[in-house]
């Protein structure tokens, strides 16, 4: 008769046998999983379509893809984003502590921990294959896409400082004029109009409205923003607006809502979620659909960052031409000050607190480190630079769309 501990090596021998079986099947498979997740990636720098085919996708399939996203979101009255974070965060250090406890546990000399790393790194190339093609679908691909400024065909032609100094003067008015339109509280600070979903509706129409005007090839789908429960916090990252690349999700940090940036960070992340994934393209699509709004708080916020964008260009400009410095400011110009100031306060306390605390110093360090590399690994040179808008755009805008407007008026 066979002895026991015969028959038990033989029954290791034949386990052995049947996991590098298994273990030379993950290689390939992990091979072939890594390579497609690279081309993937890579796939907008090939340069394999051409601008044309990337406006195509971007203005006629990518809303019929996002339309799914679009709806479920639309479904919750909370943050889907907010909630995938805060569950998945713990579901992640569950699995991890999960797979090292297998692993310690695995019998080293038949080949099992070799067999559980293979099948670990199977299951997460899966996702990252996933998560890959799910990126380039939702948000990807529209990089590649011709820019707001050349869909408004705006070339930079008008680069003449009489040009500057017209722009500035149209959009200070502008800004005075419907500031004069908002309430205030008891500190003399201006206040949004409206409670949140009356201005994510307001805006998802303004941006149908603009590109109804204009033709920038914008999706024309409802998009739900969401705003996010922990914002105070998420302040400490330094990030107010958020468009989740994966879900088509748009969240906003509501911890301080103020007039002077609130709605052009909401309509800036339905940007993204409309189609434009460039900052830039989003930020002077913002700034330029706002102030064809009818709300005057939205108007107010449109022109005063077309004002801020070109208020020091023009002084720069009046130097190098030795021209006397254009006094634009007028004693109205004292409550937009207050309402900036407001939020300068704002985010002093939020810097009082980070600077306080040594975990909050790391995560918005760990942030603005993350934001940076995420920018430029999608062509974006510069990193968060790349979120300044050209004051051209704004001047080609004027001169093309604005100015025989005005003298036909005048």
């Amino acid at each position: 008769m066979r002895k026991r501990k015969e028959i038990i090596k033989d029954e290791l021998w034949d386990y052995r046998k049947k996991l590098l079986k298994k273990g030379r099947k993950y290689i390939f498979i992990n091979i072939f999983l890594f390579i497609t997740a690279v081309f993937i990636l890579l796939f907008p720098k090939l340069n394999i379509l051409s601008v044309e085919q990337y406006d195509f996708y971007s203005s006629k399939v990518f809303p019929y893809i996002a339309l799914l996203g679009n709806g479920i979101s639309s479904i919750f009255i909370f943050s889907i984003t907010e909630a995938i974070v805060l569950v998945g965060s713990v579901t992640i250090l569950v699995l991890l502590i999960r797979f090292i406890v297998r692993l310690c546990k695995a019998e080293r000399k038949i080949g099992h921990r070799r067999y559980i790393w293979r099948k670990a790194i199977c299951s997460i190339l899966i996702i990252v294959n996933i998560m890959s093609l799910d990126f380039m679908l939702m948000h990807g691909l529209n990089y590649k896409r011709h820019t707001v400024a050349y869909n408004l065909n705006i070339k930079g032609e008008y680069k003449e400082y009489n040009d500057y100094l017209e722009t500035l003067i149209w959009a200070y008015n502008g800004m005075i004029s419907a500031r004069m339109q908002l309430g205030e509280d008891y500190n003399g600070v201006a206040h949004l109009l409206t409670d949140f979903n009356s201005m994510v509706i307001d805006a998802n129409a303004l941006l149908d409205n603009f590109d109804y005007t204009y033709n920038l090839g914008l999706s024309p789908n409802h998009v739900n923003c969401k705003p996010v429960m922990l914002s105070h916090y998420w302040s400490y990252t330094n990030i107010v607006g958020l468009y989740d690349v994966f879900i088509g999700e748009t969240i906003l940090n509501t911890d301080y809502m103020s007039v002077t940036e609130f709605p052009q960070t909401l309509v800036h992340e339905l940007s993204h979620a409309r189609g434009y994934a460039r900052e830039n393209d989003a930020n002077a699509l913002s700034a330029l659909a706002l102030i064809h709004s009818t709300r005057a708080d939205f108007r107010y916020c449109g022109y005063l960052a077309i004002f801020n964008n070109l208020y020091y260009e023009t002084l720069r400009y009046a130097e190098s031409l030795d021209l006397n410095i254009p006094t634009v400011i007028t004693p109205e110009y004292q409550a937009v000050i207050r309402d900036i100031e407001a939020g300068v306060a704002y985010w002093n306390g939020i810097d009082e607190e980070v600077t306080s605390n040594p975990i909050y110093q790391f995560i918005q360090s760990f942030s603005d480190t993350a934001n940076n590399a995420y920018l430029e690994a999608n062509g974006q040179e510069g990193g968060v630079a790349t979120y300044n808008v050209s004051p051209n755009i704004y001047v080609d805008f004027y001169c093309l769309y604005v100015r025989d407007k005005l003298n036909a008026e005048g």
